[in-house]
Order: C-alpha cells, then sequence, then structure tokens
C-alpha cells in the first residue's frame, strides 16, 4: 500500500477546517448546527441536497459565488443546490430564503420566520429552511422571527 500523499493529507485537513470554522460561526450566534455527518446519517433532504450537487458539478452547471476563492467556510442551500456560496453571502441570504416544504417565505425579513436546519458535511454546510406551518412538531421554536 502507498503511504498518504502529504499534499492531499494538507488538503484534506484544511477543507475540513473550514467547515468546522464554519460551525463554530453558527454556534456563536446561538444557532445548532448538527455533524460532521456520513451519507448514512443523512436525512432524506440532506442526501438530496447532496445529490442535485453532484448533479450539477456533473453536468458542469454547479457554480461558486464570486466571494469563493479558495479552501474557506461555505455553504450550499437546500433551494439553491447549483451555487456555493461564501460565508457572507450565506448569511446575507438568511433574510429571503424560502421553505424548501412549500416555497412560502420564511427568512428572518418574513413575518413569522422559520427554521432553518443546518448540518455540516465535509467541506461545506448543507442548510435548508422550513416556514413555521411546515415545521415538525418535533423541531425546535423559530429561527428567526416571532414563530
Amino acid at each position: 500500500m502507498n503511504p498518504p500523499d502529504p499534499f492531499l493529507t494538507s488538503l484534506y485537513d484544511q477543507i475540513e477546517a473550514s467547515s468546522a470554522h464554519g460551525s463554530a460561526l453558527l454556534a456563536a450566534d446561538g444557532r445548532q448546527v448538527r455533524g460532521p455527518i456520513t451519507m448514512a446519517e443523512a436525512e432524506p433532504w440532506t442526501v438530496d441536497l447532496i445529490a442535485a450537487m453532484s448533479r450539477h458539478r456533473r453536468d458542469g452547471t454547479l457554480r461558486c459565488c464570486v466571494h469563493v476563492t479558495g479552501i474557506q467556510p461555505a455553504a450550499i442551500l437546500a433551494e439553491q443546490p447549483d451555487v456555493i456560496l461564501c460565508w457572507e453571502c450565506y448569511r446575507a441570504s438568511t433574510a429571503t430564503r424560502v421553505c424548501l416544504s412549500c416555497g412560502r417565505f420564511a427568512g428572518s425579513a418574513s413575518r413569522f420566520g422559520g427554521v432553518e436546519e443546518s448540518v455540516r458535511g465535509i467541506g461545506l454546510l448543507y442548510s435548508r429552511m422550513l416556514c413555521m406551518p411546515c415545521v415538525r412538531p418535533a423541531s425546535p421554536g423559530g429561527t428567526f422571527g416571532s414563530g
């Protein structure tokens, strides 16, 4: 067996560290992030998001926002699986996000707000937003708004 490539080991370590840093940034805001997770542990919405992102990567339509210039905290939204967002663009999107289940406005600027679920994957934060009527009963109170 060949020894591990030091460059790849370093690269994977940096990617993992950027994902951990993104999770820490959310935790500093008092928000919960699950993970890191494996595909076996992923909920169906996360599996669907990863599959959609992979399709976009294969067919050449996966894009990064213009601010993604290297290994850094980044996110991909379940409602927009063709764009990897830098941390600032991800945070800015919070106000105008829509519910993944019904398409209603559920971001922090909406009247009743919603619940964001965030999962730490390898190298990316996966995120979905649900409006208050679509939130499962077991979910915590609203992430945003008065809901």
